[in-house]
């Protein structure tokens, strides 16, 4: 196989794991009773916080990656940047939880555990960026993941 046709290959696995992982996770969180599912679906929740994040200054993923420590703990969930560092302590789920992804995007584990609304809306006060737009994460739907094979097996 030719390096362009493994890279090719390898581009469309990707897509392919991320696709069905982020599948799973819907239907974990859509399926968990136990855990508070939040009352709205993600984009509802974010819509919500569109307007106020309009005065937020970008904080690019090199600054956000110095902030991982217990005393100086930045996340990112859905292309917004929280300053959780005060919140470490009150996490139902505990501090390790949240060091885990400091420094970096914590979204599809966010998603994953199906937090309430009530969770969502204590974050908003740890709000202080929002990521610039050449360094959000693009997920694919499912709709459009099938799209995308289907527009590249047609063009090879």
């Amino acid at each position: 196989m030719e390096e362009q046709d493994k890279s090719s290959y390898l581009g469309n696995v990707l897509q392919f794991a991320v696709s069905t992982a982020l599948q799973f996770v819907d239907f974990k969180t859509n399926n968990n009773n136990n855990n508070n599912n939040m009352e709205k679906n993600d984009e509802e929740e974010i819509d919500d916080v569109n307007i106020k994040t309009e005065h937020l200054r970008e904080i690019n993923l090199d600054q956000i990656s110095w902030h991982d420590q217990i005393d100086d703990c930045w996340v990112i969930l859905y292309d917004r940047v929280y300053d959780v560092t005060e919140f470490l302590q009150q996490h139902p789920g505990g501090i390790d939880v949240l060091l885990e992804y400091a420094g970096r995007d914590a979204t599809i584990a966010y998603r994953g555990f199906g937090h309430s609304s009530h969770a969502w809306k204590i974050l908003q006060k740890y709000l202080i960026g929002v990521l610039p737009e050449n360094e959000r994460m693009k997920i694919f739907k499912p709709c459009e993941m099938e799209m995308n094979f289907q527009l590249k097996a047609a063009s090879s």
